[in-house]
């Protein structure tokens, strides 16, 4: 009776791990191409690229690539959309800021009549040197990736992982204290 009862559980046991394998057969595989876009290198380039996308959008950081799975996807051009983008965004903050300026200089000058200026100074020297620094960005990644891919690769998929999510997030805590 013993050895029925074991047997038994024996075939259980081994229909369950068949039932495990075909369910798991069964499901959709992922290609080739859908699992290299979930999985990330752990590169600097790959992680600071979706915080430069979003810099762009506030007319930032006007390098073309941000989002490749290489540095040598990038490019900055003056003729490029972004680049002209940021150059009319500039460009407005101009005359904003020249009011500012005279709207205080017009008028007793305390800490809030002060305030704008602050402001709208921060804003343009903030834009300039970005765009100052999207110029020689390219070059920057290019040169950064061999001294990257020489340092100690990350052991395992979450690491890389994480990497890449805490960069947004302190982008996001930056964003949200300013």
């Amino acid at each position: 009776a013993r050895k029925k009862a074991f047997q038994e559980s024996c075939e259980t046991y081994r229909n369950q791990i068949e039932n495990e394998y075909e369910i798991r057969n069964s499901l959709p595989k992922l290609s080739r191409i859908d699992k290299e876009a979930f999985l990330s290198d752990g590169s600097f380039h790959q992680a600071v690229g979706r915080v430069l996308l979003v810099a762009e959008f506030f007319a930032m950081m006007p390098v073309k690539g941000v989002t490749g799975k290489h540095p040598s996807d990038l490019s900055f051009s003056w003729r490029n959309i972004r680049t002209c983008f940021s150059l009319l965004f500039i460009a407005s903050s101009l005359p904003n800021f020249g009011l500012s300026l005279f709207k205080v200089l017009n008028n007793p000058i305390n800490f809030n009549s002060i305030k704008p200026i602050i402001f709208r100074g921060s804003v343009l020297l903030v834009l300039k040197m970005a765009l100052n620094l999207a110029r020689p960005w390219p070059q920057l990644m290019m040169y950064w990736h061999p001294v990257e891919k020489d340092l100690p690769q990350y052991k395992t998929q979450l690491n890389k992982w994480n990497m890449g999510h805490t960069i947004p997030l302190v982008m996001l805590l930056g964003m949200m204290l300013s």
